[in-house]
C-alpha cells in the first residue's frame, strides 16, 4: 500500500517530521539518542499493522495513519522492559567479556613464550645428538680402522709358520690382501701408523709370496712323476688352490709369470712325450692295404695280374683273369663278398660314423691285436689332440684367470709340429685315395666339433691338415681320372676286334668300387664342389672307355650284353654302399635303359627275325602308303605272310625258352636275367599284336593260321612265374 502524500517515507514508517517530535520520545520514556545508539526495536506485528491500515484507508487515509502510529507506539512501549533488560545484562556483562579477553592474552603470549622454549630445546637437543652420533662414527671407523691397519699377530703367526694349501691359510692371505689394498689407499698413506705398519706388512707380503712360490712349483712338478695321471693332479690338487695363484697374480706378478712358465714348461714337455709315444704306438697297429703304395690306377692295362694273356679281346676279358684281378684290386672276392682294397671301402666307413667316439687306447689295443687303417689313426690322434686342447683350455681359464687359454702356442706348438710331420709323412708316398678323402673328413669334423664348443685354438692345425691333404687327394683322383683316358686310348689302338666274354671289365669292377665308395665318402660333413667335380669327370672317362672297349664286338648284342654287364655291376655297387640317390647313379640307370632296350630288340630280332621282318615291312609300306596316297611300294605278298605265320606258329615257344635261358645264361646278375627276360617276353608279345593287327587288317583270309594272343599271353605269364618262385 502507498503512504499518503502528507507521510513521506524516509528510513522506515516515520517521516523527519514524525522522528523530531520530542513528545513522542518522552511519552516511550526513550532519548532521539538513545534510539540513534542503536537500540533494539520492540516487536511489530506488521501483518495486524496491515490490516488496521487497510479497511479505514479507504474512506479517511489520515485517521488510519494515527491509528498505525499510536498502535506502534504503544508495541514499543510495551517491549521496552525487555530492552531496559538487555542493557543491564550488556553493562554487567561486558566488563567480563573484557578482563575474560585479557587473561586469554596472557594465556597466549604465555604459551608463544613456552614454545620458544621448547624449539630452543628442541635446537639445543638435536645439536646434542648430531655431536654424540659424529663421536659414534668416529669412534667406529676408528676402531674399523684400527682393526684393519693393525696387523693381527695370529694373522703374522700363520702366514709366517701356517701350512699353505690349509682353507685357514687361504684366509689369511685374503685378509692380508685387504690389508694391502687398504694400505695403498691415498688417504691411509698420510696415516703415522701407515709409516709404522707398512714395511712390516711388505715383508709379510714377500714371505708369503715366495712360500706359495714354492708350493704351487712342487705341486706343477707332480706333473713330471712317470706314470703319473695328469687329470687327477691338475683337478683334484692344482684347481683347489686357485686363490694362491691370484694372491701372486695381485702380489708378484713376476712370480705369477714364473709360476705359470713352469706349468707351461711342465705340461707341453710331458704332452710332447705322451703324444710321442701314442703316436708311435698307433703306427706299430697300422694295417697296410694290400696295394696302398702301388702305382695301379682305375683304368691300369699294363699290370700282370690283369691277365692279359694275349693281344686278343678274349684275353682281355677272361674270366678268371678278371676274378684273380678284383680280389687284389678291388677288394672282392670270387664269391663276391666285399672287402678292403686300394679301391674297395669295406668297413673303412665306420670311422665317419663313429667320429666322435673315443679315441683308441693303446693297452687294450695291443692286448687284442688290433689293427688300424691310418684313417683310424689320424681320428684318434686328432680325437685326442682336440680333447686335450678342450681340456688345456677350460683349466688355464680356470687355473690362471681369463688369459690362460691363450697359452695354446706354448703348449701344443712342438705336438702340432710333429703331428703335421706324421700326416706328411703318410700322404707323400701313399696312392690310398679313399684313405685321403676319410682323413680328410675326419679332419673336418673335428673342426667342427670344436667350433661348436667355441674352442678355436685348433683351427690353424686344421687349416693345415686339409692343406697337405686336398691336393694330395687332387692329385690321386686326377691320376686316376687320366688313366681312364689313357686306358680307352689303348684300347682303341691296340687292341683288335672280337667277340669274347661280356662279363664286367677289371676296369669296371675297380672304378664301380671306388666311385660307389668316394660317394659314400662324400656325404659326410659338408658337400665339397671340388671333389663332385673330379667325380664327374673320373664318371665321363669312364663312359668314354666303356663305349671305346664295347666297339671291339663285332655283334651288336654282344656288345650291348657287354654294356648291360658293366653297367649293372656299376648299379649294384651304388645301391650296395647306399649312394643310389646321386646324380652318377641315375646317369648310369639311363643309360641301362637304352642299353637293355637295344639288347631286347636284337634280341628277339634273332629269334623271329621273319616276324619281325615282316612287321617292319608292314608298317613301313603302311606308313608310306597312307603319307603318299597309296604308294608304289606293295604290301608283303600274302604267300611270304602265310610262311612266316606257320613257321612262327612252329617255332614260337622253342623261340621264348631259348630267350629265356640265353637271359639266364649270358647275365651274371639274376635280377638282370629275370627283368630282361620279362622284356623279351613284352617284346615278343608287342610284335604279336602288331602282326595280328596288320593280318587282320590286310590279310584277313589268314586270320585262322595266327596263334592266338591269349595263348601266348598265358605262355608268358607262366614263365614270368618261374621267376618270381
Amino acid at each position: 500500500m502507498a503512504l499518503p502524500p502528507d507521510l513521506p517515507e524516509q528510513n522506515g514508517l516515520l517521516s523527519p517530521s514524525f522522528s523530531e517530535d520530542p513528545s513522542l520520545w518522552s511519552s516511550l520514556g526513550l532519548s532521539k539518542a538513545a534510539f540513534a545508539a542503536g537500540l533494539p526495536s520492540p516487536t511489530l506485528d506488521v501483518t495486524a499493522l496491515a490490516t488496521q491500515l487497510s479497511a479505514p484507508a479507504l474512506s479517511d487515509p489520515t485517521a488510519s495513519w494515527q491509528a498505525a502510529v499510536d498502535a506502534s507506539l504503544q508495541a514499543y512501549a510495551q517491549e521496552y522492559g525487555h530492552l531496559q533488560s538487555l542493557l543491564d545484562f550488556h553493562a554487567v556483562e561486558i566488563p567480563k567479556l573484557e578482563q575474560a579477553e585479557a587473561a586469554l592474552r596472557e594465556l597466549e603470549d604465555s604459551l608463544h613464550a613456552s614454545e620458544s622454549a621448547a624449539a630452543t630445546l628442541q635446537s639445543k637437543a638435536d645439536a646434542v645428538f648430531a655431536t654424540k652420533a659424529a663421536t659414534l662414527t668416529t669412534q667406529t671407523h676408528v676402531a674399523a680402522f684400527v682393526d684393519q691397519i693393525v696387523l693381527d699377530p695370529y694373522l703374522i703367526r700363520h702366514v709366517v709358520d701356517g701350512k699353505v694349501g690349509d682353507l685357514d691359510y687361504e684366509e689369511c692371505l685374503a685378509a692380508l690382501s685387504k690389508k694391502t689394498a687398504l694400505f695403498d689407499m691415498e688417504d691411509v698413506k698420510e696415516t703415522a701408523a701407515f709409516a709404522e705398519l707398512n714395511p712390516y706388512l711388505g715383508k709379510l707380503v714377500i714371505t708369503a709370496v715366495s712360500k706359495v712360490r714354492h708350493f704351487l712349483i712342487d705341486k706343477i712338478s707332480l706333473l713330471k712323476r712317470p706314470h703319473t695321471n695328469v687329470k687327477i693332479v691338475k683337478e683334484n690338487v692344482l684347481l683347489k688352490h686357485r686363490p694362491l695363484v691370484e694372491f701372486i697374480e695381485l702380489h708378484a706378478p713376476d712370480v705369477f709369470r714364473e709360476v705359470k712358465t713352469s706349468y707351461v714348461d711342465t705340461m707341453s714337455k710331458t704332452y710332447f712325450i705322451l703324444f710321442k709315444k701314442y703316436l708311435a704306438g698307433l703306427l706299430a697297429m697300422k694295417q697296410q692295404l694290400p696295394s696302398e703304395n702301388a702305382d695301379t690306377l682305375v683304368g691300369s692295362l699294363t699290370d700282370s695280374t690283369i691277365g692279359r694273356a694275349s693281344q686278343t679281346i678274349t684275353g682281355m676279358f677272361s674270366s678268371a683273369s678278371t676274378s684273380a684281378a678284383t680280389s687284389r684290386f678291388s677288394g672282392m672276392t670270387n664269391g663276391g663278398g666285399a672287402g678292403v682294397g686300394q679301391f674297395a671301402l669295406g668297413s673303412r666307413l665306420d670311422v665317419l660314423k663313429d667320429v666322435e667316439g673315443p679315441a683308441i687306447v693303446l693297452a687294450t689295443a695291443l692286448d687284442n691285436n688290433h689293427r688300424f687303417y691310418y684313417e683310424q689313426i689320424h681320428r684318434s690322434l686328432g680325437k685326442m689332440l682336440s680333447e686335450t686342447c678342450a681340456s688345456e683350455h677350460l683349466f688355464c681359464e680356470h687355473f690362471f684367470g681369463e688369459n690362460g687359454g691363450r697359452m695354446f702356442n706354448a703348449f701344443f706348438r712342438r705336438i702340432i709340429g710333429f703331428l703335421l710331420d706324421a700326416v706328411s709323412a703318410h700322404t707323400a708316398p701313399t696312392k690310398d685315395t679313399l684313405g685321403v678323402l676319410l682323413a680328410l673328413k675326419v679332419n673336418e669334423a673335428h673342426r667342427s666339433s670344436m667350433q661348436r664348443r667355441n674352442i678355436l685354438d685348433l683351427s690353424d692345425y686344421f687349416i693345415q691338415v686339409d692343406i697337405l691333404l686336398k691336393p694330395k687327394f687332387k692329385k690321386l683322383l686326377d691320376e686316376n681320372v687320366n688313366s681312364m683316358s689313357e686306358a680307352s686310348k689303348e684300347v682303341t689302338k691296340s687292341a683288335p676286334r672280337g667277340d669274347g666274354d661280356t662279363s664286367p671289365h677289371i676296369v669296371t669292377r675297380r672304378f664301380a668300387e671306388f666311385l660307389a665308395s668316394l660317394h659314400a665318402i662324400a656325404r659326410f660333413g659338408t658337400p665339397d664342389d671340388s671333389i663332385m667335380e673330379g667325380l664327374r669327370r673320373l664318371r665321363a672317362e669312364y663312359n668314354g672307355f666303356l663305349n671305346a672297349v664295347s666297339t671291339l664286338f663285332t655283334r651288336p648284342k654282344l656288345r650291348f650284353m657287354f654294356l648291360i654287364n658293366n653297367t649293372d655291376l656299376v648299379l649294384s655297387m651304388f645301391r650296395q654302399h647306399g649312394v643310389n640317390d646321386t646324380d652318377d647313379y641315375n646317369f648310369f640307370a639311363e643309360l641301362q635303359e637304352v642299353h637293355t632296350a637295344a639288347y631286347v630288340e636284337h634280341e628277339v630280332a634273332d629269334h623271329f627275325p621273319d616276324v619281325v621282318s615282316f612287321v617292319r615291312q608292314y608298317e613301313r609300306t603302311a606308313k608310306a602308303s597312307s603319307s603318299n596316297g597309296g604308294g608304289s611300294r606293295p604290301f608283303p605278298s600274302e604267300e611270304r605272310v602265310k610262311a612266316v605265320l606257320r613257321q612262327f606258329a612252329s617255332n614260337w615257344r622253342l623261340g621264348v625258352q631259348h630267350m629265356q635261358d640265353n637271359a639266364v645264361r649270358e647275365f651274371p646278375s639274376f635280377d638282370v636275367g629275370s627283368e630282361l627276360a620279362r622284356m623279351l617276353f613284352t617284346r615278343l608279345y608287342s610284335y604279336h599284336k602288331r602282326c595280328e593287327a596288320a593280318v587282320e587288317t590286310q590279310y584277313p583270309v589268314l586270320k585262322a593260321e595266327l596263334v592266338t594272343s591269349t595263348e601266348i599271353l598265358y605262355e608268358l605269364r607262366q614263365r614270368s612265374q618261374q621267376f618270381a618262385t
